[in-house]
């Protein structure tokens, strides 16, 4: 008789493991389950990341890859290169500010977007700093880096930069 209750005690802890092993894998499987959404987010929607920013204007919330098979560092120009990503919240959010300044200093700055998950900009990725997304670097006609910036920036500090590599 006493073997017997050994037995069934011996088995509990396989049972109990088992159990915590079928929630894991039920739980994993609901997480992976909801991520589709999470790609979905309107970033028009979302309050400002940090305070004291103006509120949130979308002129257009996409991103949009340059062509970088004609890319060369030293262009003889300046040339700001943002590298970002589709699923970045901050590049979204500053893509309409980025590509305003685009449109402002055009013909006199050289704007490059690369994705970083994009095979093309693999080369260009590990050739210059850019250590998160967003990043940018300020590059002069040489190629050498002017400047560089990670996360969010303000307009008035890439302005007085680009304004002072111009002069």
């Amino acid at each position: 008789m006493a073997a017997r209750s050994v037995r069934r005690i011996g088995q509990f802890p396989f049972l109990v493991i088992l159990l915590i092993l079928m929630f894991l894998l039920s739980a994993c499987t609901q997480a992976v389950a909801v991520q589709p959404y999470l790609l979905e987010l309107d970033v028009t929607e979302m309050p400002p990341l940090i305070t004291g920013l103006p509120p949130l204007t979308v002129v257009s919330g996409k991103l949009h890859a340059s062509d970088l098979s004609d890319f060369r560092m030293a262009s003889g120009d300046l040339q700001f290169v943002e590298f970002y990503a589709q699923w970045c919240v901050v590049c979204k959010r500053f893509a309409p500010m980025i590509h305003g300044l685009e449109k402002e200093y055009e013909g006199r700055v050289n704007f490059v977007y690369a994705d970083v998950q994009h095979p093309d900009s693999f080369e260009l990725r590990y050739t210059l700093p850019n250590p998160g997304v967003p990043s940018y670097v300020l590059l002069d006609g040489n190629g050498e880096v002017l400047a560089n910036w990670v996360g969010p920036v303000s307009r008035q500090d890439l302005c007085s930069t680009f304004d002072e590599a111009l002069n």
